[in-house]
């Protein structure tokens, strides 16, 4: 039986996770880190140098599948050979879709691969505004740059995919506009699901105005949407 994931609604099987190792960039608001707090057994495989599992890089994938590559780290921040393998694995199997999801989407080009058509690209893009504060990772404005590029080199050849999660503040008109440059296919939303605090979200009304404005263009998916956690103490000020 198909098994949704609780990521995004138009996965329908579980994730493909052959690629161990740490990810570099170390967000402040990373569920992965959480997960691994509750789940110890998984930080063998999720800490130290990034590496490939043979066995579960040989797993059988069912026609019609739509599966999250990599869920647990940025597979465009490990290393070229890794990349090149997974890509292939991915491509060799045309009887159903792939999503790999990254914050370093320069390295969609860079890498020199020419991305099977079943493989949708994705990127997390939070925000116009950049907040180095929070992570290591290519900047919000660079992610918005290169997934501009991206969407002219492949032209149609792969579906494009953007996560505003968790949503952090940013400017309405020009996020939007980038985001429109981008062509995605769809888009999720949604606010941390793990209590961290973010000082940096949106109020409520300014994402629901953001989700109307991307509704013009692509398909939206409402994930976790909140008050601002601190928005009644600052509403009150």
């Amino acid at each position: 039986m198909k098994q949704a994931s609780r990521m995004f609604p138009f996965i329908t099987h579980p994730p493909y996770n052959p690629v161990g190792g740490e990810c570099p960039y170390h967000c402040v608001y990373c569920w992965v880190k959480d997960l691994l707090s509750r789940f110890p057994r998984l930080k063998d495989k999720y800490s130290g140098e990034p590496r490939l599992f043979p066995t579960e890089l040989v797993k059988k994938f069912p026609a019609g599948a739509y599966i999250f590559a990599c869920d647990m780290l940025d597979l465009l921040a490990m290393p070229r050979e890794i990349v090149y393998t997974v890509a292939n694995v991915m491509a060799g199997n045309p009887q159903c879709k792939f999503l790999i999801e990254t914050k370093n989407p320069k390295a969609l080009l860079d890498i020199g691969i020419d991305w099977s058509s079943n493989i949708t690209l994705g990127a997390t893009i939070e925000s116009n505004r950049n907040y180095p504060e929070l992570s290591n990772a290519p900047s919000q404005t660079e992610r918005l740059y290169w997934m501009t590029h991206v969407a002219k080199a492949r032209q149609g050849k792969n579906s494009l995919f953007v996560s505003i999660e968790p949503v952090l503040d940013f400017d309405l008109e020009d996020f939007a506009l980038r985001l429109h440059w981008i062509k995605p296919w769809a888009v999720a939303v949604g606010y941390d699901n793990y209590n961290h605090n973010l000082e940096v979200e949106p109020f409520l009304a300014k994402t629901m105005q953001l989700i109307t404005e991307l509704e013009k263009f692509a398909v939206v998916y409402r994930k976790t949407l909140r008050p601002a956690w601190n928005e009644k103490e600052a509403q009150m000020k």
